[in-house]
């Protein structure tokens, strides 16, 4: 209990800055004592008397300044004598958190290392992981649907974790043969589109009946309102997407444990009649495990990865 209450007390920040000021008065005081053992000292000491007199508009002798000064010499040095007996007490305290401060600096640095190296492991994980989860995405693709082989490269598959916190849906991964489509515009989805459909429909939801998405250059108006009234999203979001898509499919992906929706896996194609609805319920269902594996395991590490970079 002792031991506690001793430790407790040379850490206290009040103990420590009445060191310092005493360091700092001692310094003050030992300088004082020099200037005015020198003035004492000095032989033309009677003049100095007469210029103080005239300074102050006093009347004092020799004898009687020299007195004043002997007094306030006497004042200071049993000052700073009493001072150093202060600090000399304190002096072992002040070793101790020297010597604690030293041992938190090392400790300090090691931990710094071990942060420098766990940031390094975190940036190889990441790298790993979106590796491992898209490098079976492109392998998926083109072994199970056919992506990018006799001139089908209009296809896309996106996998999308739910994020029950923000009620948002995050991009995990995607592959398209066609580079254009293959970019990640955004890594937050809100709950709308056929994403948010395909969520809530057990079987899933295969739309092969969207307009042509085009006239000319220009996005269709009958595709901007058919995207409207089925799935909610403006005409801005429509012009928007990076792919405009006339043939979707999206599958919602459950937990292992509990039943709960925890992803969506969407295949779309540019391509009218590209895929069957049955083709594609058949094909996902047999790679269930895995996009469930994928989602569960890589949400939270992706979250987090997302948070540093402010998303």
């Amino acid at each position: 209990m002792m031991k506690q209450w001793y430790y407790k007390m040379i850490n206290n920040p009040l103990i420590r800055g009445i060191e310092k000021v005493i360091s700092i008065v001692i310094r003050i005081i030992a300088t004082l004592d020099v200037i005015l053992i020198n003035i004492l000292q000095l032989d033309v000491f009677p003049s100095i008397v007469q210029k103080f007199n005239m300074i102050f508009s006093v009347h004092m002798n020799a004898t009687e300044l020299k007195t004043q000064l002997y007094v306030i010499l006497a004042f200071t040095i049993t000052a700073e004598v009493c001072l150093r007996g202060i600090r000399y007490l304190m002096k072992p305290e002040i070793a101790l958190l020297k010597s604690k401060n030293r041992h938190l600096e090392k400790i300090n640095r090691k931990l710094r290392s071990q942060n420098e190296d766990l940031q390094k492991d975190c940036k190889f994980m990441k790298e790993n992981y979106q590796n491992t989860i898209s490098g079976y995405l492109q392998s998926y693709a083109k072994n199970n649907l056919g992506f990018g082989t006799d001139g089908h490269y209009e296809d896309r598959i996106t996998l999308f974790s739910y994020d029950r916190k923000t009620e948002n849906f995050v991009l995990q991964a995607r592959y398209a043969p066609n580079e254009d489509y293959n970019q990640n515009g955004k890594f937050i989805y809100p709950k709308k589109g056929l994403l948010y459909k395909a969520f809530n429909v057990e079987e899933g939801i295969f739309d092969n009946n969207f307009p042509l998405p085009k006239k000319g250059k220009k996005i269709s108006k009958e595709y901007k309102e058919y995207q409207k009234k089925q799935y909610g999203l403006s005409y801005d979001t429509t012009e928007k997407l990076t792919m405009k898509s006339t043939s979707m499919f999206g599958y919602v992906i459950k937990s292992s444990s509990e039943g709960d929706k925890i992803g969506v896996v969407i295949v779309e194609s540019t391509e009218r009649d590209r895929f069957s609805k049955e083709q594609l319920l058949t094909s996902i269902e047999k790679e269930r495990k895995i996009f469930r594996h994928f989602i569960e395991h890589g949400h939270d590490y992706l979250r987090r990865n997302l948070k540093t970079e402010g998303l």
